[in-house]
C-alpha cells in the first residue's frame, strides 16, 4: 500500500512513530505500515469504505492524525478502493514531490522477492523466532501465505465448527497456541469473517478474500451472467434481476443461491455474500420473483435451476407442516384444511390436491369434513366460549354477600343463585383456570415442601430390631440424650455403639445439639470403624437427616436405616445403655463442662473394659467382641440360631403388647 505525506516529519515525531508496533519505517519524508496492519485496515474498510474509516482505525491503534496529516488516511482509502488488498511486503511511500508515483527503494525490491517476518500483533513482540515459525508450520494448522503466518483452511473449517460457543482465543488455548504469538488483529479478522458467515449463513471457504482478486478468465465468465450488474478483479455487484428472482429463494443459504444463479459462491467475498443477505432479507419488490429471463440457453439452464431449487423448498415446506400437524389443534387443522382447499391449482398438475394432502398426511374424509362442516374442528373454540360463561357465573357465585367460598359451598349455591347445575369436577377445573380459588384450608406449601423433604431425607428401617443378629462391627445404632449437671447446666451426649457385642464406640459431649456434634462422634467412631456395607441406625432426628451428615454416612460406605417415627423400641439397644448410664454414673455434681467431659470418658472406658453384661456370657463388651470375633462359622451359626429364637420370642410378645394397647383405644 502506498501513502502520500504532505508534510516534513520532525526528530520528535519520527520517535515517537518509531515506537508504534504497526510502524514499518518512518523518515523525514515518509511513512510506512507493516503489511498485515495494512490488510487489517484493508478488511475493517471494506465493512464502510469511506476515509474516516481509515482515520477511526488509526487512531484505535496509537496514531496521531494531526501529526502524521489528513491526507495520509484519505489516500490510504484511495488506494484500498483503486488496488484493493495490499500485497507488498514492506510498505511502499508517496513522498510530496512524487507527484502520486511510488517511491521504493533498492533494498525493498530486492527485499520483496523474499519471504518477510511474521509480525504478530501484539505489543510485547514484533516478529516470531524460527523455531517458533516451525513448530506453527509443523502442526499443519498454519501455512505461510505473503510472506506472513496464517491459519490452514481445514484449521479454520474446524474452528468455525466450533464458533460461536468457543471463541478463536479459547479454541487456541486448548490446542495449545499461544494467542499473543498468533497476533490478537489476526485473530480478530477471523472471528469478524466467522460472524459475517454465520449472518450470510455460509462457511469458510477458498474464496477471493483468499487469492485477493479474480482472474481475468473468472472476470470475463462472470459478465456474461445476466444477474450481474458490474465486476471488477476487485468486486462483484449483482443486478435489480437477481434480487427479484431470488427474493423467493431467501430462505436458501446464499451459496445454494448463487450456485443455482450459476454464481460460483466461491468467487465472492464474506462480506459481498453478506450484502446480498442483508439486501434478500428487506428486498421487497411490487412482483415478488417476477424477473426478465432471456431466450438463451444460459438463461434457460439458470430458470430450470431456479424452479427446481422452489420445487424442493415447496417439498420441504409440505414435509415440515407434515411433522407439525399431528400436534396441532382441531382448529389449527381446519385452518390448514382450508388453506390448502383455496391453494390456486397447479399448472404443472405435480402440486395436485391429492398430493399435497398425501404428503402433508391428511385423509381425504377428515379433509373434506373439516372443509365442508362449519362446526367440524371448532370443539374446543366453543368450549373454551362455554368455559368463559360459566366462569361468570361462578364468579358471581363466589362473590355472592361478599363471604369467601369454596368450591363445595359455590357447588350448592349455584342452583339456588343461577337455577344451574355443574359438577363438582367441573366446577374446580374452572374455578382454578380463570383464578375463582378461595384460599381458605389451601394446601400449606411449607407443609408440602416439608413432607417431601422427609420423603427424601427419612431412610426405611433396615435394622428391623435384629439388633444380634450380626457379626460384630457390623451395626452401629446412635441417639442424642440430655445431660443436667452444675447448677442447672444442661449438655447434650451423642453416644455411637455396636448392638452385637455392646460396645461403646463414641460418647461425645457437646454444650449444643447441632450437626457439628453428630459430625464429631462419627469422626471419634473411625478408630474403630464399621465394616464396609455395614448399617448405620438411628431415629428419625434433625440431624440424621441432614444432607451433609447423610453424605458422611455415604462416604463411609455404610447403609443408614431409621427407627419408625416416635417409636423408641426400633433404637432399644441405645436407649437401654443410656438408661444404665444415668444410673450408674454420678454426673451431675460436675462444676463445668470440661468435668462432664472427663466424667464421660472415665465411664465409657469402665463400660467397655471392666463392666459385666448379664446376657452376653458375664463378659465385658471388649472381652464379647473377641469371643464372637474368634468363632469358627459352625459355632457361629449356633449362635445366630439361639439369637434368632430369642429374636422371634420378641416380635411374638410385642405383637400381644400391641394388640392389648389398640383394645384399650378410644376407651
Amino acid at each position: 500500500m502506498v501513502t502520500i505525506l504532505a508534510k516534513v516529519y520532525s526528530d520528535e515525531e519520527i520517535e515517537k512513530l518509531s515506537k508504534n508496533p504497526y510502524v514499518y519505517q518512518v523518515t523525514r519524508h515518509k511513512l510506512s505500515l507493516t503489511l498485515d496492519f495494512r490488510n487489517y485496515m484493508y478488511d475493517v474498510w471494506l465493512q464502510n469504505p469511506v476515509p474516516s474509516t481509515i482515520r477511526k482505525i488509526l487512531l484505535e491503534n496509537g496514531f496521531d492524525t494531526h501529526e502524521i496529516g489528513k491526507d495520509f488516511y484519505k489516500n490510504i482509502s484511495k488506494a484500498f478502493r483503486r488496488r484493493g488488498r495490499p500485497k507488498r511486503t514492506y510498505g511502499s511511500s508517496y513522498n510530496a514531490e512524487s507527484s502520486g508515483k511510488p517511491v521504493v527503494s533498492e533494498k525493498q525490491e530486492a527485499e520483496e522477492n523474499h519471504t518477510s517476518e511474521i509480525i504478530p500483533f501484539s505489543n510485547e513482540t514484533h516478529s516470531v523466532q524460527e523455531p517458533v515459525l516451525d513448530t506453527l508450520i509443523q502442526s499443519g494448522k498454519f501455512i505461510t501465505k505473503d510472506g506472513t503466518i496464517d491459519f490452514a483452511p481445514g484449521y479454520v473449517a474446524e474452528l468455525f465448527a466450533s464458533y460461536p460457543e468457543i471463541s478463536v482465543i479459547e479454541a487456541l488455548s486448548l490446542d495449545g497456541f499461544d494467542s499473543r504469538i498468533i497476533g490478537k488483529i489476526r485473530i480478530h479478522k477471523l472471528e469478524r469473517m466467522f460472524s459475517m458467515c454465520l449472518a450470510a449463513g455460509t462457511v469458510p471457504c477458498e474464496s477471493r478474500a483468499d487469492k485477493h482478486f479474480l482472474e481475468d478468465v473468472e472476470v470475463v465468465a462472470l459478465r456474461k451472467n445476466p444477474f450481474v450488474e458490474t465486476v471488477t478483479p476487485a468486486s462483484i455487484r449483482l443486478n435489480e434481476n437477481f434480487h427479484l428472482a431470488a427474493t423467493a429463494l431467501k430462505e436458501l443459504t446464499v451459496d445454494r443461491i448463487l450456485d443455482i444463479f450459476m454464481l460460483d459462491h466461491r468467487n465472492f467475498t464474506v462480506s459481498e455474500k453478506t450484502e446480498v443477505r442483508g439486501t434478500l432479507d428487506s428486498f421487497t419488490p411490487d412482483q415478488p420473483g417476477i424477473s426478465a429471463f432471456g431466450g438463451t440457453v444460459y438463461d434457460a439452464c439458470i430458470l430450470r435451476r431456479r424452479m427446481e431449487a422452489l420445487a424442493s423448498m415447496v417439498k420441504e415446506g409440505y414435509d415440515r407442516i407434515s411433522v407439525l400437524f399431528q400436534t396441532l389443534t382441531p382448529m389449527k387443522k381446519k385452518q390448514i384444511c382450508l388453506w390448502v382447499e383455496n391453494l390456486p391449482p397447479d399448472p404443472g398438475h405435480v402440486l395436485t390436491k391429492k398430493a399435497i394432502l398425501k404428503q402433508i398426511g391428511i385423509s381425504r374424509s377428515v379433509y373434506y369434513q373439516y372443509v365442508k362442516d362449519p362446526d367440524f374442528g371448532t370443539w374446543e373454540t366453543r368450549k373454551k366460549e362455554q368455559d368463559e360463561a360459566d366462569a361468570g357465573i361462578m364468579k358471581m357465585v363466589a362473590d355472592y354477600k361478599g363471604f369467601r367460598k369454596g368450591s363445595r359451598q359455590v357447588y350448592m349455591l349455584l342452583p339456588r343463585l343461577a337455577g344451574r347445575r355443574i359438577s363438582l369436577k367441573k366446577i374446580r377445573r374452572i374455578m382454578k383456570a380463570y383464578g375463582i380459588e378461595c384460599d381458605i384450608r389451601r394446601p400449606n406449601p411449607s407443609r408440602e415442601g416439608q413432607d417431601a423433604y422427609e420423603k427424601e431425607a427419612v431412610k426405611p428401617n433396615i435394622l428391623r430390631r435384629r439388633f444380634r443378629l450380626y457379626r460384630p462391627n457390623r451395626v452401629r445404632v446412635t441417639d442424642v440424650t440430655y445431660l443436667y449437671y452444675g447448677d442447672k447446666k444442661r449438655a447434650y451426649g451423642s453416644a455411637l455403639m455396636d448392638p452385637v457385642t455392646g460396645r461403646l464406640v463414641a460418647f461425645v459431649v457437646s454444650e449444643r445439639n447441632n450437626l457439628e456434634m453428630a459430625l464429631e462422634t462419627l469422626r471419634v467412631s473411625d478408630s474403630h470403624p464399621c465394616e464396609d456395607g455395614g448399617i448405620f441406625h438411628s431415629d428419625q432426628g434433625t440431624l440424621y437427616k441432614s444432607g451433609t451428615f447423610q453424605k458422611e454416612i455415604l462416604e463411609r460406605g455404610l447403609r443408614q436405616s431409621m427407627s419408625k417415627k416416635g417409636n423408641c423400641w426400633d433404637n432399644a439397644t441405645q436407649e437401654s445403655f443410656f438408661g444404665h448410664f444415668k444410673d450408674e454414673c454420678e454426673y451431675s455434681s460436675c462444676a463445668d463442662i470440661e468435668k462432664l467431659k472427663k466424667r464421660v470418658e472415665e465411664y465409657s472406658w469402665y463400660y467397655n473394659n471392666e463392666r459385666g453384661m448379664w446376657e452376653r456370657g458375664r463378659m465385658t463388651p471388649v472381652e464379647y467382641e473377641e469371643y464372637l470375633l474368634g468363632l469358627n462359622e459352625e459355632q457361629f451359626g449356633e449362635y445366630l440360631a439361639a439369637e434368632e429364637k430369642k429374636y422371634n420370642e420378641m416380635k411374638k410378645k410385642a405383637a400381644e403388647l400391641a394388640k392389648k394397647r389398640y383394645g384399650t383405644l378410644g376407651v
